[in-house]
């Protein structure tokens, strides 16, 4: 094959493997209807992940929790090994990050603990309000 029928099939390929993806998010939400929009299973994805953002969990470990998240979010689009992998790094990291910050606001006097507490929490939740604008949810 030359070059330039290898890399048409290359580009063929990487859209239909988009293609199925979104069909298995819509598969996954119980869609049966055609979508007349191909980004539609993306939004309903991102949509998704909304919800998972702002539901309070009552997990008690870090592991609860990144199988809450990766049942809701990462079995929805069908994530492929190497993907769960890199996620849950990301996943954990971002836990020890704010353990660590947490571990840091205990060792401070009670009024500057609680500043640190309230201004990690406005972080979160003004990360939330920009994903959700992002993402006109």
């Amino acid at each position: 094959m030359s070059g330039r029928n290898a890399d048409t099939a290359r580009v063929i390929l990487e859209r239909l493997d988009e293609e199925i993806g979104k069909l298995r998010i819509l598969a996954a939400l119980g869609s049966r209807q055609v979508v007349a929009d191909p980004l539609d299973g993306i939004k309903e994805f991102r949509k998704a992940l909304a919800q998972w953002l702002t539901i309070p969990t009552d997990v008690g470990t870090i592991g609860e929790a990144w199988a809450s998240y990766a049942g809701a979010i990462l079995d929805l689009i069908a994530a492929g090994a190497v993907q769960r992998e890199e996620t849950k790094r990301a996943f954990y990291a971002g836990a020890a990050a704010m353990f660590g910050a947490m571990l840091e606001a205990a060792e401070l006097e009670e009024d500057p603990a609680a500043a640190r507490v309230e201004s990690l929490d406005r972080e979160l939740v003004d990360y939330l309000r920009l994903f959700k604008s992002r993402e006109n949810l």
